[in-house]
Formats: C-alpha cells, sequence, structure tokens
C-alpha cells in the first residue's frame, strides 16, 4: 500500500500534482493507493489496476488523518479498480449454466 499526503520538490518547497495525475503514475504498482488530501468538491478519482482509498467531499486535513487511523467520521471511500470481479465458487448447478453463457 502507498500512503501519501503531499509531495515535496527536491529544493524543499511543495509540489503541485492532480490526484489523478498521481494515481495513474502510481497504479498497478502497488496494491492499494491511499490518497490523504482535501477534496471539497467530492472529485470522483479511479484507478485501473490498484484499490483506492480517498476522502469523499472534505476539506480538513486533520479529519482526514483521524479517518485514516479508523477514529472520527467515515469519509473515506475504498474504491476496487476498474474490471475487479470477485471470483467465488458457483453451487448452484443452474447458476452454473448461466455464467457459461454470460462469459461468452
Amino acid at each position: 500500500m502507498l500512503f501519501v499526503f503531499n509531495e515535496v520538490n527536491a529544493d524543499g518547497t511543495d509540489a503541485v500534482k492532480r490526484v489523478q495525475d498521481w494515481i495513474d503514475e502510481h497504479d498497478g504498482r502497488y496494491d492499494a493507493l491511499f490518497v490523504q488530501a482535501c477534496n471539497p468538491a467530492g472529485v470522483e478519482v479511479n484507478t485501473k489496476k490498484s484499490f483506492l482509498v480517498y476522502p469523499v467531499a472534505i476539506n480538513d486535513s486533520q479529519e482526514i488523518l483521524l479517518a485514516s487511523m479508523g477514529m472520527g467520521h467515515k469519509i473515506l471511500e475504498v474504491k476496487p479498480p476498474a474490471n475487479f470481479r470477485v471470483h467465488r465458487r458457483i453451487n448452484d448447478p443452474l447458476e452454473s449454466i448461466l455464467a457459461k453463457y454470460l462469459q461468452s
């Protein structure tokens, strides 16, 4: 899991970067990405290969930090990667037949 709060340039100044650009850069290199950045507009971000944990409609860094530790309000959304499917064992014969037709 990769955890990010913000990026700092080599000279010590803050780097301004779009969150989606950061996600795209790290997507697939880690199983999960954790974005700890304010999101007052409730902007939706996506991944293709990694799970994503990010704050929804919040503009309070302290609240995000508390939520990331499991305290405070539930403001974090966990999003699976695009096209993520959970494979489960099918025990029902009818469901098994339907699954074969849906895959083609």
